[in-house]
């Protein structure tokens, strides 16, 4: 992502993750991953240390979960590099109310016993839903687009999400003309037959869609 935003050279970048979200991870998420080690230490040291539970798949997942998104942080350092601006714009969802059951209910002791007591899950295999995107994004059959977009749509999916996205886009635009940049899920970037996605409400400016494969990593 970092060598297609040098190639880009945006003026501003904007990322589909909400403000509320970006706030509690920079405060809350910096002291729980903190509890969260302490509680690891303890248990490294009732148990061999070849247990590895640092790097159990459930462990992972919370660490991740808890930390800044990998998208927003490199965006935030390209922006920092040229001296440009980057900007949360997504609406608070539903994943700040999974980060507070975090607190409740995870990171506690007796439920990471639990966890790094089960067996670790297989890393996911991402292959299926890039290959889905890639087709998708490039289908010129509006049914078949029209029938994937129907699972998706709702108060958090397609819809709501997609016209607040797109009104602090053109918020944007309209205050600084300039070379935006948005980073975010590709199915919002999916042309709509119902004109509800981030991509066909912001149709009429002719946005270029860019998908970041590791195995093709760029589609028109």
């Amino acid at each position: 992502m970092a060598a297609l935003l040098a190639q880009l050279q945006p003026d501003r970048l904007t990322v589909e993750i909400s403000p509320d979200v970006v706030a509690y991870r920079q405060t809350y998420g910096v002291l729980l991953l903190r509890r969260l080690e302490m509680i690891l230490e303890r248990l490294a040291g009732d148990s061999p240390p070849s247990a590895g539970f640092g790097e159990h798949s459930a462990i992972v997942e919370i660490r991740t979960l808890l930390g800044l998104p990998y998208e927003f942080s490199v965006a935030c350092a390209y922006a920092g590099e040229k001296g440009i601006k980057v900007q949360a714009i997504d609406q608070a969802d539903s994943s700040l109310a999974k980060l507070r059951q975090i607190e409740e209910r995870l990171i506690s002791l007796s439920h990471l016993k639990r966890l790094v007591s089960s067996p670790a899950a297989a890393p996911p295999d991402n292959t299926y839903r890039y290959a889905l995107a890639r087709q998708l994004l490039a289908s010129p059959d509006a049914q078949q687009r029209s029938a994937f977009l129907q699972s998706c749509r709702g108060k958090e999916g397609i819809g709501p999400r997609d016209r607040h996205l797109a009104t602090m886009i053109r918020s944007l635009l309209q205050s600084d003309p300039g070379h935006l940049v948005h980073i975010g899920g590709w199915v919002h970037l999916l042309d709509d037959p119902a004109g509800e996605t981030l991509y066909s409400l912001l149709s009429d400016l002719q946005p270029r869609r860019l998908l970041l494969d590791p195995d093709q990593p760029l589609i028109p």
